[in-house]
């Protein structure tokens, strides 16, 4: 066992977009971190127009300042923190959080110890009486949710170390050498599930993630992610959970999955842009007239009133216009999906033959989870055709009530 006193120096590496408001007490929790080793703290700008790096510079001149031209987003951000870092551990923040003295020791030991490959510490909100991470889950889709997140910190379930299927990026440790080797965070990802990304591929390489309660940090609630629009959230969510899953699952259960996966991304653009830009039943209307009695209700006076009808729409020159902000996001991640399908193989390709653990091994540890989260979900989940799609018994948990969609 490694004692405390003997932990390797760390790297911790805090990544700022505009969060100049939270700065001061990010930056002055961490410098009062009790680490017993070497620690160096540096903070990566996302090319920030708020002041952000001027303010970093003249009141913590102590700290590594990174600068980028543009917002690169949280994968590259970081991955560009760690080109830079110069300990055998580094740690990830967000700026809009505020650190327990003892959170870094705590997420260290473990790595040190070579008993963990990355480790998670526990997230809670600014005054520390709600939780917000504690423990994820993925569904069959790629999609991750964190679980009792909001929840009283007096029904905090998450007391004990534990391994788990991914860490929260704005609270992992992991050594440098293990995050450069296994490719670190994507960079198409841009931002969200990133970190789940990663740790599932951790899973793949045959290392370990771990949960560290004792490790503690304190988040304003998506200080920074939330200035994002919302349905630019929502492409970088479909897309990102593609990937994840195209590129993670081994070659069996990729096949066992596929239908399912396809068929749901399938519906929900179906109900993102037909439902939300449908306003004339356009797409309901059955086009080939095969009889008066069967087609049109209420006879030959229901067929004169359909054509009256049909024919003031064509002078009208009805159509179906899509301008629905979120029927747009689906369908820029469906075109980014699209246009980037050799390069998603290739990525799969690259973890696929760096596996080391067998997906029946990873599935004993960790379920599947059918969480309706999109419009139009729950009516496909719950369709005979689905359950029957959706075979791989003991992979897919179903709707967990304590989950918030």
């Amino acid at each position: 066992m490694t004692g405390h006193s003997d932990l390797p120096g760390a790297s911790v590496i805090v990544l700022n977009h505009n969060g100049r408001e939270f700065l001061s007490d990010c930056l002055e929790s961490l410098r009062q971190t009790d680490y017993p080793g070497d620690m160096e703290l540096i903070l990566v700008d996302n090319g920030s127009v708020d002041g952000s790096q001027a303010f970093v510079e003249k009141q913590f001149p102590g700290v590594k300042l990174i600068c980028l031209e543009t917002n690169r987003g949280f994968a590259a951000g970081n991955n560009a923190g760690c080109a830079e870092a110069a300990h055998e551990i580094v740690a990830f923040v967000n700026s809009d959080v505020r650190v327990d003295p003892g959170w870094l020791k705590a997420l260290a030991a473990p790595l040190a110890e070579n008993s963990a490959g990355c480790t998670a510490g526990k997230i809670l909100n600014w005054d520390g009486t709600r939780l917000d991470f504690g423990r994820g889950i993925v569904t069959f889709d790629g999609h991750a949710f964190q679980l009792d997140a909001g929840k009283p910190v007096k029904d905090d379930r998450y007391h004990e170390e534990e391994d788990i299927f991914f860490a929260c990026g704005g609270c992992m440790a992991v050594r440098k050498e293990l995050f450069v080797k296994s490719g670190g965070f994507d960079q198409d990802y841009f931002a969200y599930f990133e970190d789940v990304d990663f740790g599932w591929r951790l899973w793949v390489l045959g290392e370990t993630v771990r949960f560290i309660p004792a490790s503690r940090i304190f988040h304003h609630g998506s200080g920074t992610s939330s200035k994002m629009d919302p349905f630019d959230r929502g492409f970088l969510f479909e897309k990102n959970a593609f990937m994840t899953v195209l590129k993670n699952l081994g070659e069996e259960a990729l096949q066992a999955f596929l239908p399912s996966i396809l068929m749901t991304l399938l519906h929900r653009t179906y109900a993102l842009t037909g439902k939300l830009a449908d306003r004339q039943g356009l797409l309901s209307e059955y086009p080939y007239l095969r009889g008066k009695e069967n087609v049109i209700p209420g006879g030959p006076k229901g067929l004169k009133k359909f054509f009256a009808a049909f024919l003031r729409e064509k002078k009208k020159g009805a159509r179906l216009t899509l301008t629905h902000p979120h029927s747009i996001s689906q369908l820029r991640a469906l075109d980014y999906i699209f246009n980037h399908l050799d390069d998603i193989l290739e990525k799969r390709e690259k973890v696929q033959a760096a596996r080391k653990r067998p997906d029946k091994d990873i599935f004993k540890r960790f379920h599947f989870h059918l969480v309706p989260t999109y419009p139009g979900d729950e009516a496909l989940f719950r369709s005979e055709f689905f359950k029957k799609l959706l075979k791989p018994d003991g992979l897919v948990e179903k709707n967990l009530k304590e989950i918030k969609s």
